[in-house]
């Protein structure tokens, strides 16, 4: 059995969270898979709603399922998330953090995000 290496990837928006894709990105060096997402932010915001993450690579979305960090819940841990059946992909392509909503207070805060990557095989190897 060959065991490739796994990396933890993270994404993180300091300071007042604003809507907008591509709030932080990274460029991957290699093609591989994202096997697991989670997050943690300090400040869930208020008045009401929640601050809601999608992770995506131009067109491509890798949450079939938002992420949402819920005032409700208080506990600041990402909720709902759910990866897509195939979340792959290529040496090169800039993967993003993009935050499409904002709590009514808009003064939702410092965002963490982690996603666990797995490193594609590489032939002869």
């Amino acid at each position: 059995m060959t065991l490739f290496p796994n990396e933890c990837v993270s994404f993180i928006v300091e300071g007042t969270i604003v809507t907008g894709d591509g709030q932080s990105q990274w460029e991957a060096p290699y093609a591989g898979e994202i096997v697991a997402v989670e997050g943690f932010i300090a400040n869930v915001g208020t008045v009401g709603g929640q601050t809601r993450i999608q992770i995506s690579c131009g067109a491509t979305d890798y949450l079939t399922t938002e992420g949402d960090f819920v005032q409700a819940s208080g506990t600041g841990l990402m909720e709902n998330a759910v990866l897509a059946v195939n979340p792959t992909f290529d040496a090169g392509d800039i993967i993003e953090l993009d935050i499409d909503t904002v709590p009514t207070g808009t003064d939702s805060a410092d965002l963490h995000i982690r996603l666990w990557v797995k490193i594609a095989p590489v032939d002869g190897y």
